[in-house]
């Protein structure tokens, strides 16, 4: 049998406050080790998983960095004081944080259930295997008021939490016909981890400067349930009513002219997370309980939503759920665990 990789230890927690690039600066500084580590892992597999050399990279990058620093100047203040406080370069944490833009695979899985009283986001973070050991729980003092429970792999930007507002944010990457030179998508999505209500933090998703899409799932506390989807220059809303499901393709009909590639599992964990979110509504099932089953589910046949990898693969194809995550909007908490969902040993942060 093949040798498969499973969970990792305990998810580090780490509070950080002050101005963004002081933010940055403390994650820089506690996982220092973790980020050197991560760039040197890219570096020398950047080829074989891009198809460009990690030089070349830095140069695609740099006019993403330009419209960043025009658009969203405090989302580069936080990455360049991850740099300083990691001891790297910013132009190499840029790389990293420009996954999307250079290379898409099919990765994520996010569902969100809401009953009229509780109301849950779930999501899979389904990645490169060598990026396990690196999540960390991030406690966000913002300087714009909010408080933010993130949970992502160093050197990355968060992208998926919860926030002080009752608004909670999960992000499936897409590929789009219509990509362009713009401001990066996890600059654009960690802007709206602080968006003070669902429609704040779509306007955030939707920036004109951006330079890709993404398909983001939403849910607030008030038991809204929003998917919004958008490519380079286009967008849609869905409003969900009881669940929402979405994984790594356009589902608004008027998005899918932008549609550059539909791969087979991304379409089988769609249309396997919403029928077990159906069935699981219809049965009452309480929120937290359908949607943490929804995320470690294996389908008896075909692609699984809870992701394994396993080590006879190349280093590059060894993609896995590396975290799972559940988001109580209305309790103000974050389920946590490293891994893949099935053998998860959540851990659980409060706001």
């Amino acid at each position: 049998m093949e040798e498969q990789i499973t969970a990792a230890a305990p998810l580090p927690y780490l509070r950080v406050s002050g101005s963004y690039r002081e933010i940055g600066r403390q994650v820089g500084e506690e996982m220092r080790e973790s980020i050197v580590a991560a760039i040197a892992f890219y570096a020398e597999h950047f080829v074989a998983w891009s198809g460009v050399a990690f030089a070349e990279a830095e140069l695609l990058t740099a006019p993403r960095l330009e419209a960043a620093r025009r658009h969203l100047p405090q989302c580069v203040e936080e990455l360049a004081g991850m740099a300083e406080g990691a001891g790297v370069e910013l132009a190499e944490l840029l790389v990293l944080n420009c996954g999307e833009e250079l290379w898409v695979g099919e990765s994520c899985t996010s569902v969100a259930v809401a009953n009229g009283t509780d109301t849950v986001l779930g999501h899979n973070e389904d990645w490169i295997a060598a990026d396990l050991d690196k999540n960390v729980v991030l406690d966000i003092a913002a300087s714009g008021g909010a408080r933010v429970l993130a949970v992502t792999s160093v050197p990355y930007l968060p992208v998926n939490g919860i926030n002080s507002f009752g608004v909670a944010c999960a992000q499936n990457s897409l590929s789009a016909t219509d990509e362009r030179i713009g401001v990066p998508n996890v600059f654009v999505c960690r802007w709206a981890l602080e968006a003070g209500t669902l429609e704040e933090a779509r306007a955030r998703l939707c920036l004109p400067a951006r330079g890709i899409g993404s398909s983001g799932l939403l849910a607030d506390a008030g038991g809204r349930l929003w998917s919004v989807e958008t490519s380079g220059t286009a967008d849609a809303l869905t409003v969900g009513d009881a669940w929402l499901a979405r994984t790594n393709h356009f589902v608004a009909p008027q998005m899918r002219v932008w549609e550059k590639q539909v791969s087979a599992g991304s379409q089988a964990r769609l249309a396997r997370a919403e029928q077990l979110a159906a069935a699981g509504v219809a049965s009452a099932v309480e929120p937290l309980g359908l949607a943490g089953a929804v995320l470690s589910d294996h389908a008896p046949e075909g692609v699984s939503i809870c992701g394994h990898a396993d080590t006879s693969l190349p280093v590059m194809e060894r993609d896995m759920t590396v975290a799972s995550m559940l988001f109580d909007v209305t309790a103000g908490r974050l389920h946590a665990a490293a891994g893949p969902a099935c053998a998860a040993s959540y851990q659980t942060f409060a706001l």
